[in-house]
């Protein structure tokens, strides 16, 4: 009868320690799942990361060359400016703005 009772005592342990090892393997699947998605993640900021770089590359070439466009507008200006004494009128909105509020000063 004792063995009975020991065998009943065994299959206890094992279903405890079988339940314990699936739930250790729920968890490492879970971790796997977990880490394969962080890699993706990572894969795609890297992804990101190289499409910025690029884009900053294309950005600075952009500038230079549009820099190199303007520079012999800019000289040209500068020039014109120097002929003028150094003196530049600015034509802006705000300007225009505060003509029509001196026009409705004086009309009052």
């Amino acid at each position: 009868m004792s063995g009975n009772r020991l065998d009943g005592i065994d299959k206890e342990r094992n279903i405890e320690i079988l339940e314990q090892l699936n739930e250790r393997l729920e968890l490492n699947t879970r971790l796997l799942e977990l880490q394969q998605e962080f890699s993706a993640i990572k894969e795609g900021l890297k992804n990101d990361v190289r499409e910025y770089e690029e884009a900053e590359r294309n950005l600075l070439e952009s500038n230079k060359e549009l820099e190199e466009h303007l520079q012999p507008q800019l000289d040209a200006l500068e020039l014109l400016i120097k002929a003028n004494g150094g003196e530049v009128e600015i034509d802006d909105d705000e300007s225009d703005e505060n003509d029509e509020s001196d026009e409705n000063d004086a009309d009052e």
